[in-house]
Formats: C-alpha cells, structure tokens, sequence
C-alpha cells in the first residue's frame, strides 16, 4: 500500500518534521551554536502542540458531526416504525457491539460484501472486534465471506492477520464476485445463535453517511454506524442474497447433515437448486425426522427427500418426481458432512 496519501494529508506536520531534520543536522556540522538550541527546540515544541490542538479541534467537530447523524438516523427509524428487533448502532458503539456479536455465535458465521477497513486498521482491537473475537469462539465453526472483487487486494492483508488467530482454520478462503458492489449497496456478517433455525446480523450500508473513507488507504472504508438484525424475515432476505452470490470451488462439502434444519439449511436449497434444479425449495419447509436419518423439503404437494445411511457412508436424494440421486457421506471434526 502507497503512504503517500498519509504525508500530502497533514503538510504542516511535514513543515514541522523537516525543522527538526534540519536544525539536528546543522548543530552536528557545527553550524548552529548551541546558545541557540534550547530556544529552537522550544519553538518546534510549541509548533507541534498547537499543530495538536488544531488537529484536536478538528477531531472534536467530526465527533460532534457524527453525534448529530446518529440523533438524526435513531430518529428517522422511529418516524418510520422499525421492528423492535432492529436497532441502530452507532460510531462509539460498533466495536463493544461487534465483540459481542462474534463471542455469541454458534456455528457458521457469514460475511457477505462487508467492508474490510475494520480488519486492517493499525489498532488490533479493531481487528479483533469484529474477527479475531469470533475466530477464538469455540462454538464458531467456520467463517465463509463473499467480497467483490475489487476487496482481494486488501483481503491479502488480512488474510496475514487472521493467520495469526486461526490456529483451528475456520476462515475459509473468500468467493471474489465481479461487480458485486455496484449490484448490492449492503453488506452484513450473520451469526447463529444457539437456537436451530435462527441467526441474527449486523448490517452496513455502502456509501456516505454510513460509511467513512480511511485516511490512511485510498479506497479503504469503515463504516460509521451498522444495524443489528433479529427480524427473521429480514435474516431470510439477507441470506437469499448469500445464496444468489456465493459460488461452490472444487470438491466442496454440500452442507453439514448435522446443522440442517439451522445453520446449513442455505447451502442444502442452494445445491437443490443450481444442482437439480428445484427452484421450489427457496421458500420449501425443511425437517428432520426424530431419528435423524431423514432431512425433508416440503413445499405444498411436492416435497424432496435426503436419507442417510451413515454405516456405508451414503446417502440418497429421492424428489416427489421420480428423480432419485446417490450423495456421498464423510465424517469430518465430529460432523456428518454430505458430498455429491
């Protein structure tokens, strides 16, 4: 990453800094008496404390600026009679609420066309707020993301980052998608938490006042504020969205037979419908019988069959229509996971 943009940000602390350069090398080379140091150095220090005090005025009407948008937002959300179960998060808020949200996952945590500055700052909490916390879970089975293309540069930054936590590999590698940020002007990261068929989110919205650009990074942003998500109606959409943008590479596991009905349910329709074709089971009920060996899709009158045979590792599809196809059973991490 260029620094540049750091340095033709803040010219007088560059003026500041070359004074001091300069004043270090004359009185090396004996052209500065020292009768004159002392008097220079505190004139450099009073430069560089009122060089602060701007930059802290500054500091203090941009915090003033963001109390007046978030007063401004948690009003407009009333005036609009949101759900109870979706709350605003504001700027000072976001770190506290994100550790949170990642410590109470269960199961698969998703990041759909998040945006990474968070995970790349300087300050590691900020990292591990809204990560790291949720990698060191024990109950956090894996992490999938889904990013637009143009995030895979700042993606192999953190990637260094997230080596560093995941010491049980949960982060799975991203699925990159061209275009992504001109089709979708949202992202989200979505949790499981404990209960079979209910997740919650966190959701950003791209562009400003919801987002800020990084002065540190030409094209990194943050976001400002994000809205916390239990509406399950919401959660159904959000997850729609996952399915239509996430793309299966090589020999990838279907779903985990263990998280379905719940965490894994997605990427069961998902195969149901790029693989066979079944375009109902988006909006199709989904159970699993007493004994766990049958997972059933039901939509009205027609309605799809998974049986597993977990002693000869297989497993059979059989739809409403006739079709039957053989799936293929492993025994991954203590989980039944299903192939084709």
């Amino acid at each position: 990453m260029s620094h540049k943009k750091i340095i033709f940000e803040d010219p007088e602390l560059i003026i500041l800094t070359a004074a001091s350069f300069i004043c270090v090398v004359m009185y090396y080379l004996k052209l500065l008496p020292d009768v004159y140091i002392t008097s220079l150095i505190l004139l450099l220090l009073s430069l560089l404390a009122f060089h602060e005090i701007k930059q802290g005025i500054k500091h203090g009407e941009n915090i003033e600026r963001t109390r007046k948008f978030e007063e401004e937002a948690i009003n407009k959300l009333n005036n609009l009679n949101v759900p109870s179960d979706v709350v605003f998060v504001g700027l000072h808020d976001i770190g506290l609420q994100g550790r949170a949200f990642g410590e109470r996952n269960r199961g698969t945590m998703l990041w759909f066309n998040m945006p990474l500055g968070k995970l790349i700052t300087p300050d590691m909490r900020d990292f591990y707020e809204f990560l790291g916390c949720a990698i060191e879970n024990k109950n956090t089975s894996k992490i999938k993301f889904v990013l637009d293309e143009s995030r895979r540069e700042f993606w192999e930054i953190v990637k260094e980052r997230v080596e560093a936590f995941d010491e049980r590999k949960v982060v799975e590698n991203p699925d990159f998608v061209t275009g992504l940020k001109d089709k979708v002007h949202i992202g989200f990261k979505m949790i499981n938490y404990g209960i079979v068929g209910m997740q919650e989110a966190q959701l950003v919205i791209w562009g400003r006042p919801f987002m800020a650009t990084s002065p540190r990074v030409s094209g990194l942003l943050t976001p400002t504020c994000l809205f916390h998500v239990k509406n399950q109606s919401l959660i159904e959409n959000l997850i729609a969205l996952y399915v239509v943008f996430g793309t299966v590479i090589e020999e990838k596991c279907l779903f985990s037979w263990d998280d379905v009905p719940g965490s894994d349910s997605w990427r069961c329709v998902r195969y149901l419908m790029d693989e066979h074709d079944i375009g109902w089971a988006k909006s199709a009920e989904i159970h699993k019988s007493n004994d766990g060996k049958t997972i059933s899709i039901l939509e009205d009158k027609i309605s799809a069959e998974i049986i597993i045979d977990e002693m000869v590792e297989k497993a059979i599809l059989k739809v409403s229509d006739g079709r039957i196809y053989n799936l293929r059973v492993r025994k991954e991490n203590g989980k039944l996971n299903i192939y084709k």
